[in-house]
């Protein structure tokens, strides 16, 4: 759990050392916002679709729209209980 906190902090640290990227990972994704999840999703699907990417990148993206869809269906099913 350690590592994955320092993980975070790394991500953020970057961020705030970055200027042009200051404001874009000032939250964390609300899987409760419907909305936001969408365009979070609809950015991944962009980016994997471009055919630049290479097969590692565009696994890397998979992987990580198939994540936020697994919170959110845990998030659903600890919801229901």
């Amino acid at each position: 759990m350690q590592d994955i906190n320092e993980a975070k902090e790394k991500i953020n640290h970057q961020d705030n050392n970055n200027k042009n990227n200051k404001n874009i990972i000032d939250n964390n994704l609300d899987v409760n916002n419907w909305g936001e999840v969408e365009r979070m999703i609809g950015g991944l699907d962009n980016l994997i679709s471009l055919t630049s990417l290479s097969t590692e990148h565009k696994k890397i993206l998979l992987m990580s729209e198939k994540a936020i869809y697994n919170c959110m269906l845990e998030k659903l099913s600890t919801a229901r209980l």
